[in-house]
């Protein structure tokens, strides 16, 4: 998997901004707002409590890492808490890192969650569950350039739902008048 600051490389090396700072500080962001606590925060997103130190000491996590964590602090914040913590990172669209729950809805460790939306993009693990099929399945679609569209972000499928959509309908079949389906 492709670590943070190879990432960094390669995006300074585009004329792009670094994402490892912008992490780092949405990370201290989160703890500053919340009043989570450091080991908190690495305990539960990745079942590491020195991984907030460890960043702090300049650790460079894989970008999966990165993801996880920041769905993590998604899911277990406010649409206020993530509004401020967009604000303090300026980075403005951070606010839309939810679970898709509800605005003032947080999903803390050990509660139920809440009845929500639904989500506008699914992994390929989330699909295959809806359509009661295997990733592989879909990886095969992918591959043979079949299937719903899907978006790369970094290493990570995902698929939009308005694309998933569109594809189901359009293999839409019509059975013939009389003829046993």
């Amino acid at each position: 998997s492709v670590r943070l600051d190879t990432a960094d490389e390669v995006l300074n090396y585009m004329g792009e901004p670094p994402v490892g700072p912008l992490f780092r500080a949405e990370v201290e962001a989160y703890l500053a707002i919340t009043g989570t606590k450091a080991y908190l925060l690495g305990e539960l997103a990745l079942g590491d409590a020195s991984l907030v130190t460890r960043l702090r000491q300049g650790l460079s996590p894989t970008l999966e890492t990165v993801d996880t964590v920041r769905r993590w602090m998604g899911k277990h914040s406010t649409a206020a808490e993530r509004r401020a913590i967009g604000a303090a990172t300026l980075h403005a669209h951070w606010w839309r890192l939810s679970s898709g729950t509800p605005d003032d809805a947080v999903h803390r460790p050990g509660e139920m969650r809440t009845p929500s939306r639904p989500r506008r993009y699914l992994t390929p693990r989330e699909l295959a569950e809806e359509w009661a099929t295997s990733t592989r399945t879909l990886a095969r679609l992918r591959a043979d350039g079949e299937g719903p569209a899907y978006h790369r972000f970094g290493s990570q499928i995902r698929y939009a739902r308005s694309d998933i959509e569109a594809w189901a309908a359009a293999c839409r079949v019509q059975p013939a008048e009389g003829v046993a389906v």
